[in-house]
């Protein structure tokens, strides 16, 4: 019998198997796919090998007024795939790599929990006296008429030989507004677009409305109040049809829209594992679920989604698991969104309580009146 068995080797699973083997648990990791989850493999670091390529393409574009004659004679996007693949390869090895130095046993399997004190693999039944749920997210295309081939999904964007013509991107969140700022910087015309009132609802609207102002600079065009409702073949193409305020067809070539849905197909009702109403894992400030003795960490419980914040949580729920009484402060999570210039946000997650008012005070800097713009080149941002 294990002491804890970790379902799910994203960053909070991962965590979770070493901190409670740290405190003298025997562990068990159960992953079938890569260990790292989407973070290391299909999302985050990927799309920030891109970003980086991406970056590096606008500063050669520009470095003339430093001096520097230089032009770009090719584009090898196969080179920056391969780089895509061999960074995730890499981390994925030295994770394995300290798993193993931990005493951790990695099993490259589906757990299916049968009960809060068992989980069936393919072929045998494994028992522990604590469990924690790490199964993070899967990225899901909505049933969109006319989707069909004119779909463009992560994994297509982030594995691309070649660049669309044009793309219409359906989303609002940090990895849409990354997604549209890479597909731009290397020839797509992109066209973003949400049903909402702005772009990045999840942040404050200041910074909303500045990075707007950047993408419109860049080329991007950014459409609020619009939703995708069909797509419709055309010649050389197909015609996207938004509705909205007022409607719009736009002429593209490719589309990219998806949802994140959590990965809840493991047995839950079996164990007694409740939902909220969202479809995610309802924990309590400890990372307990509704069944004693199983905790749930990371994308697969909501909030914000952020590989830092699963990490700190496989900590908090590893050391619960092992007899102490540590929580979780969702409120107090960093953040930094970067598809401009880097962005770096330490705040209350939450509305904050009254009583904490008078710790925080605001103060707005144009980066016009410091220095470090002026050397970069970059004048449009702000520090707060």
């Amino acid at each position: 019998m294990y002491d804890v068995i970790v379902i799910g080797g994203g960053p909070g699973g991962y965590a979770a198997g070493i901190r409670a083997s740290q405190l003298g648990a025997r562990v068990a990791l159960l992953e079938p796919t890569h260990i790292g989850g989407i973070c290391v493999n299909r999302g985050c670091i990927p799309a920030k090998i891109w970003m980086q390529a991406a970056r590096r393409k606008r500063m050669i574009e520009r470095a003339d007024v430093f001096g520097i004659k230089a032009k770009i004679e090719t584009i090898d996007l196969q080179a920056i795939v391969d780089r895509r693949n061999g960074v995730p390869s890499d981390l994925q090895m030295g994770m394995a790599g300290l798993c193993k130095s931990y005493g951790i046993d990695v099993i490259a399997e589906q757990g299916i929990l049968q009960n809060p004190r068992e989980v069936k693999i393919e072929g045998k039944t494994l028992e522990a006296k604590k469990m924690i749920i790490a199964t993070g997210c899967a990225l899901q295309v909505p049933d969109i008429p006319g989707m069909g081939e004119a779909a463009m999904t992560m994994d297509d964007m982030l594995g691309m030989t070649q660049v669309p013509a044009s793309l219409l991107i359906q989303g609002a969140e940090a990895m849409d507004v990354e997604m549209a700022v890479i597909m731009n910087t290397f020839g797509a015309k992109v066209y973003l677009a949400t049903d909402g009132a702005r772009i990045l609802p999840r942040e404050d609207g200041n910074t909303s409305q500045r990075i707007t102002k950047a993408l419109r600079e860049q080329g991007i065009e950014v459409l609020p109040r619009l939703t995708l409702e069909s797509m419709n073949k055309s010649k050389g193409g197909y015609e996207a049809v938004l509705s909205g305020r007022e409607n719009k067809t736009l002429a593209v070539a490719r589309v990219s829209t998806s949802t994140r849905r959590p990965n809840t197909d493991l047995g839950l009702d079996q164990a007694g594992v409740e939902l909220d109403e969202d479809g995610f894992i309802a924990v309590n400030d400890h990372l307990e679920t509704s069944a004693e003795g199983i905790y749930a960490i990371g994308d697969v419980t909501g909030g914000w989604m952020l590989s830092y914040a699963a990490t700190s949580m496989g900590v908090t729920a590893a050391e619960n698991a092992m007899g102490q009484t540590s929580a979780f402060n969702s409120n107090l999570v960093p953040g930094v969104f970067g598809p401009c210039r880097k962005r770096l946000r330490w705040e209350f997650r939450k509305k904050m309580p009254i009583k904490w008012t008078w710790m925080l005070r605001l103060a707005i800097v144009p980066w016009l009146l410091t220095v470090w713009p002026w050397l970069m080149m970059k004048w449009t941002g702000i520090s707060r």
